[in-house]
């Protein structure tokens, strides 16, 4: 189990996603990834 470990965290760390992009409803995490 790896309950401490946020994938999520990593993903926005990683593609240098700011708090205010997080926050944005429209904001999808896949559309960083594929592009």
């Amino acid at each position: 189990m790896m309950n401490e470990f946020d994938y999520e965290e990593l993903l926005f760390s990683l593609f240098g996603i700011n708090d205010e992009q997080r926050e944005d409803d429209d904001f999808d995490i896949d559309r960083c990834i594929l592009r």
